[in-house]
């Protein structure tokens, strides 16, 4: 198992503001943050726990919103860090945290009536 993790925003993944990290020239990297966890026991719950938040962190810092009071910047970064947290625990691969994340991420689901 990988003892670090980059978290990458991709342009195709970032919705309407994608021209603005289309705009960057080719030389100019995709931002991104390593997350160590070598020193993590990711076979308990502690360990996932510890590694989930040092993603959750990371991907807040990279999808970080330009100016917090735009309504589009704002939405736009919730989606982001949302997408970064979870390539990343899926490139981690450990069944802990990506219960650990299931259980935090519980998707709502609306059963239509007849």
């Amino acid at each position: 198992m990988k003892s670090a993790i980059q978290l990458a925003i991709l342009a195709a993944c970032l919705g309407p503001l994608s021209a603005v990290a289309s705009a960057a020239t080719d030389d100019q990297a995709v931002p991104t943050r390593t997350v160590h966890f070598a020193d993590l026991d990711l076979t308990n719950a502690e360990g996932a726990g510890a590694l989930y938040g040092r993603i959750r962190e990371a991907a807040k810092q990279v999808c970080e919103p330009g100016d917090p009071s735009n309504l589009h910047q704002l939405a736009f970064s919730q989606r982001c860090t949302e997408a970064a947290i979870g390539r990343a625990i899926n490139d981690v691969n450990a069944p802990l945290l990506s219960s650990y994340y299931l259980s935090r991420n519980k998707p709502a689901i609306t059963i239509a009536g007849r």
